[in-house]
């Protein structure tokens, strides 16, 4: 698999208005994108952003960036995709294509081959590591219409599972509500048959979703306790 870095002002000041569409969806979520320093997202003009991106843009910043984060991938690359391609059973995208950026959240993936960073996290490399691993499941994500925060807790698992278990990797709070319901269905599925995964844990959710529905007690709650 080739990895290509890439950066400039054009698709900063599309990761920009990207952002700016998906903004109420990031706050209702609790996301925090960043933006221009001094900048209003809400009240702000485009064209006052797209100037205030221009006025930052210092190319040796994201030439830093890639050259760290090209000495970190090497180090890597070989047991990791060869272990979550097994994993997962998909084959890996030919190429993928890796936006840096300053602005937006901290890591995003577009199909079908795209991963966005945003170069002022601690951990660049467990954030594209973490993207690829959405960008690579998504068939899944797609087809059992998980929600964000299920996606979010499944990527948790697989890349802190014994086969993987990236080093400084932070759990996310926001999927700890899916752990009574995935957790103990992942160490007994995924490793056999990520489909056979997800179709236990759509028949699952489907069963405590119907309970709830219906007031009956003594499930298992979707959301954990």
């Amino acid at each position: 698999m080739q990895l290509r870095i890439r950066y400039n002002i054009e698709s900063e000041q599309q990761r920009i208005q990207k952002t700016l569409e998906k903004l109420s969806w990031y706050e209702q979520m609790g996301y925090r994108p960043r933006f221009p320093e001094g900048i209003d997202p809400h009240n702000d003009t485009l064209d006052k952003i797209f100037k205030a991106v221009q006025n930052e843009f210092d190319i040796n910043q994201y030439q830093q960036a890639a050259t760290r984060l090209t000495n970190d991938i090497n180090s890597v690359q070989r047991d990791f995709f060869s272990t979550l391609q097994t994993m997962l059973q998909k084959e890996l995208p030919e190429v993928i294509e890796i936006q840096l950026t300053k602005y937006g959240v901290g890591g995003s993936y577009s199909l079908p081959n795209t991963v966005i960073l945003n170069i002022n996290m601690k951990s660049s490399i467990n954030t594209v590591l973490h993207e690829m691993t959405h960008l690579i499941v998504e068939p899944y994500i797609q087809e059992y219409k998980l929600e964000q925060n299920e996606k979010e807790r499944l990527v948790d698992l697989i890349l802190t599972s014994g086969d993987i278990s990236l080093a400084k990797y932070e759990i996310q709070e926001r999927g700890l509500m899916y752990k009574n319901i995935m957790d103990p269905l992942f160490k007994e599925c995924f490793h056999k048959s990520p489909e056979q995964f997800f179709r236990a844990y759509a028949k699952r959710r489907t069963l405590n979703t119907n309970a709830a529905q219906h007031g009956l007690t003594g499930s298992t709650s979707l959301h954990g306790a």
